[in-house]
């Protein structure tokens, strides 16, 4: 079972801008951060429906 992601992470998830000028890449944030596309994608749709609770992780079992 893979390690739930730190709250450090989640917390540049969300503040990621990928349209600020000085941004890197999405691919090239995720690499640096160790985490996948679809995790950044997962965690920003998170935040975009529940706000603040998307930094805490929630149980995936049924």
């Amino acid at each position: 079972m893979p390690e739930p992601l730190s709250l450090a992470t989640r917390r540049a998830i969300i503040d990621f801008d990928p349209n600020a000028s000085d941004s890197p890449p999405i691919t090239e944030f995720c690499r640096h951060h160790g985490i996948t596309r679809t995790t950044f994608y997962a965690i920003r749709k998170r935040y975009k429906t529940e706000g603040l609770l998307a930094l805490h992780p929630h149980s995936s079992a049924p």
